[in-house]
């Protein structure tokens, strides 16, 4: 199995990278707090590189398997992504309603 990279694969990627880097919020916190924060406590430098690292190789192993997912569950892919995303929305309303209770 060889990894083809096409447009199609690149453009989500290419997307993210552009919403990150347009959000002015993301801007202002690291030149503000972010910078200020690892400059002031160099031990949490390293922290952050290998959380960063980790989330990166976590979200690659994780894009990779939902790649494969969908060759493997075929027509059932869609099924299996819609019972998930409402999954996902039950588990926020659940929250939701959790939280206006108390």
């Amino acid at each position: 199995d060889t990894l083809v990279v096409s447009e199609e694969t690149r453009m989500p990627v290419a997307f993210g990278l552009a919403c990150t880097l347009g959000n002015p919020y993301w801007w202002v916190w690291w030149l503000t707090f972010g910078v200020g924060f690892l400059a002031l406590h160099p031990s949490f430098t390293a922290f952050y590189l290998g959380h960063i690292g980790a989330d990166i190789v976590w979200l690659g192993l994780l894009a990779f398997a939902v790649t494969r997912g969908a060759n493997v569950l075929g027509r059932h892919y869609k099924k299996v992504v819609q019972a998930s995303g409402l999954a996902m929305m039950l588990f926020g309303l659940y929250f939701i309603l959790s939280v206006l209770s108390t």
